[in-house]
């Protein structure tokens, strides 16, 4: 049989059967002494923090993406609907921070990396392409993209029903944008023709 381990490794399994652990995420603090329920709910409170962050993450990235496609079109109507896309993906990344602080999180602030460098492709295709509308719409259509892929991947998350219902909602307007910057595309590409 295996020699009885009186060592650092005994006590440190005694000390996490026994002992209060610290806070998870903001939440009360629970006696682990059998409780397989607390480290569960640790477990799916960061899980779900780190899954609305990177949801932070994509509604800022468009947020940026719409303010700059503001700046580069000519036609006023698509100012003025990247202008409104571009607050209300603002609205839609505050909700989900708020959600984030409540569970005990750090809120993201920024967008990502690949949002930076999409951004960074749209200046020098633009540049290229002289900004035009059917253009702006062509790239606004794979940030839409992007952004329907990683609300897809949350969903697939398990997620609690109320954070879920949020981000369902946020969804049905992330495939509405879509398929309205989708149609004006075409439009500009008939237009174009």
């Amino acid at each position: 049989m295996f020699p009885r381990d009186t060592g650092k490794r005994a006590r440190r399994v005694r000390y996490l059967h026994t002992s209060y652990e610290p806070r998870p995420m903001g939440g009360r603090q629970v006696a682990t002494s059998g409780n397989v329920g607390h480290y569960r709910r640790y477990y799916m409170s960061t899980n779900v923090v780190s899954v609305l962050n990177d949801l932070v993450e994509t509604s800022n990235d468009g947020q940026k993406g719409f303010l700059k496609a503001a700046e580069d079109t000519r036609d006023p109507s698509l100012k003025l609907l990247f202008q409104n896309r571009a607050e209300a993906c603002a609205q839609g990344a505050r909700e989900l921070q708020d959600i984030v602080q409540r569970l005990g999180g750090k809120p993201e602030t920024g967008g990502s990396m690949a949002g930076a460098l999409h951004r960074g492709w749209v200046d020098v295709k633009s540049a290229v392409s002289g900004h035009s509308d059917h253009a702006i719409l062509a790239e606004c259509e794979r940030g839409e993209d992007a952004a329907k892929k990683n609300y897809r991947q949350a969903l697939d998350k398990d997620l609690p029903a109320d954070v879920r219902a949020v981000v369902e909602r946020q969804y049905q307007g992330v495939l509405e944008n879509h398929d309205r910057i989708r149609d004006l595309r075409d439009q500009y590409a008939a237009a174009k023709s």
